[in-house]
């Protein structure tokens, strides 16, 4: 995801695109970091909610609702949090301005590897447009210098405390360079499509076979009868590195590996928010009386960052799922719920 930073200074960007004043473009930048205060709800949920014996139904709508990249990352928490403001404010004015900057976070998200349901809960159809790297260095740079423009100045007018010399400085820098740097800041996002669309170009791929891994290196996906080939380039010109990457990798050498991995194939369909796996690869190991399938997303295999997902496979069936870290091996795994693999079983 892009960092809190980038979000305040792309949504104070849409902002000052708009028209408002430059107190309203600081302040709305700061409710362009607000969806990601759902790190309040989704990492106690996320530690004790597998175990919480309710129904599948109940367990994925829950997990929508105090999950990361739930309700909070839709374009209907950017309604509601309009309408309370505007309530609070008694101005719509103000209303406006929290919607459009929480929708610039939900908008900015989407840009990235993992994608969210912006419309839930009237749609669940997820989206990634992948333009942007977790934390992309120029963007976090030009963010920081907007946050301090934009922000310094509100903040010691308000609270009349600056250390001596500053508070000037900071009020004739941030009148005169705030919206210039918060405007940059979107500068970036599109320096980083038209980056990747150039090489989509020059390499006559598809763009969405098209991402960005760590800027200005971008990741290209040939797709292959049985693998990926994955090319890394440092410009649109140079040569890059390969490898490929197998859709499937069979190391058990048994006839269960092939049925375990087409099973959790169609089991991460009906995981809803529960699967992090997009365009997932496959690897089937040996495991105590069945078949472990390491499931992970293939952009995130690419870049070798992100997590994984693993399923035990016994007597034709999937018994248990678990997230893991960055490989099957990381010291932490997270179940996924039981009654949700149970429902989630393709017939």
């Amino acid at each position: 995801m892009p960092s809190p930073i980038a979000h305040f200074a792309v949504g104070a960007a849409v902002l000052a695109l708009l028209g408002f004043r430059r107190r309203e473009i600081a302040i709305g930048g700061l409710w362009a970091m607000a969806p990601d205060l759902d790190f309040i709800t989704s990492i106690p949920w996320t530690i004790f909610g597998p175990y919480a014996p309710w129904s599948a139904e109940t367990l994925i709508l829950t997990e929508h609702l105090l999950g990361h990249r739930g309700l909070s990352h839709t374009f209907l928490a950017a309604f509601l949090a309009g309408g309370a403001a505007w309530a609070f404010t008694r101005r719509a004015r103000w209303g406006a301005i929290v919607s459009i900057a929480w929708g610039s976070h939900v908008v900015l998200d989407a840009f990235t590897v993992w994608s969210l349901a912006p419309f839930w809960p009237f749609s669940t159809a997820a989206f990634r447009y992948p333009i942007m790297t977790t934390v992309d260095p120029i963007l976090t740079v030009v963010s920081i210098l907007a946050f301090i423009a934009l922000v310094g100045p509100l903040a010691v007018s308000r609270f009349g405390w600056a250390p001596d010399g500053w508070g000037g400085w900071l009020r004739s820098r941030g009148h005169r360079w705030g919206r210039s740097l918060a405007l940059a800041s979107l500068g970036v996002v599109f320096f980083n499509a038209a980056w990747i669309g150039s090489v989509a170009l020059v390499q006559d791929v598809p763009f969405e076979d098209t991402h960005s891994a760590h800027v200005p290196k971008v990741v290209t996906l040939f797709e292959g009868e049985d693998h990926w080939v994955i090319e890394e380039r440092w410009s649109p010109f140079s040569e890059g590195d390969e490898r490929m990457v197998e859709k499937r990798s069979n190391q058990t050498a048994t006839g269960d590996a092939e049925a375990a991995m087409d099973a959790v194939d169609c089991l991460l369909d009906g995981l809803g928010p529960y699967n992090l796996s997009e365009d997932p690869v496959f690897v089937a190991r040996p495991a105590a009386g069945g078949v472990l399938v390491e499931a992970r997303d293939l952009i995130r295999n690419a870049t070798g960052e992100g997590p994984v997902m693993l399923f035990l496979f016994e007597e034709d069936v999937v018994v248990r799922g678990w997230t893991t870290g960055e490989s099957p091996e990381s010291p932490w795994r997270i179940p996924v719920p039981q009654a949700v693999v149970e429902a989630a079983q393709c017939p």
